[in-house]
Order: structure tokens, then C-alpha cells, then sequence
């Protein structure tokens, strides 16, 4: 799995550098989603007492969404990269 979103974040830095319009971008992103929303509705039809609501290509969607809103953040990215990871601790 590491590897997996290791290629997909690296590919969005690749298309976010290239300068990917936001139209081609939204149907990238609307393929991964279709996909989460496929394996959410296969799961509850095989599994219905514990379907996957929340998996990595749920994640992925949003964290495609994340990436491309926050790539023009610079040295910024750092600081919101520690609170990201510290966050979690005091909620």
C-alpha cells in the first residue's frame, strides 16, 4: 500500500509540475472516486456488516484534492506537514 500511494503522489506531483489543467484533473480525480464509490458498494453487497465505507482509494481521493489545493504552498508545506502529524494527538 505504501508504495502504491507513493506512485500515486508522485504522479499527481509529476502532472501538478507539468501543469495539468484543473478540467483534466477533475476527471482523473473523478476515475478514482467512481472506483472508491465501486469498492464501497461491492464490499456492502458481499460483506453488508462490514463494508469498507472509508479505504485507500477513498484516501486517495482526498488526498488528490489536498495535493493539488495545497502544491503552490511552497516552504509552507512544511509547518502544515508537522500539524498534519501532530494534530491527531490532541484532538
Amino acid at each position: 500500500v505504501s508504495l502504491f500511494l507513493f506512485c500515486a503522489g508522485l504522479g499527481q506531483a509529476v502532472a501538478t509540475a507539468q501543469g495539468q489543467s484543473w478540467p483534466r484533473f477533475w476527471r482523473r480525480w473523478a476515475q478514482v472516486a467512481a472506483c472508491a464509490l465501486l469498492v464501497s458498494a461491492g464490499s456492502a453487497l458481499m460483506f453488508p456488516k462490514s463494508w469498507i465505507s472509508f479505504g485507500v482509494l477513498h484516501g486517495i481521493a482526498v488526498m488528490l484534492i489536498v495535493a493539488r489545493l495545497s502544491a503552490g504552498w511552497g516552504r509552507w508545506l512544511w509547518p502544515a506537514g508537522l500539524a498534519a502529524v501532530l494534530l491527531p494527538q490532541f484532538v
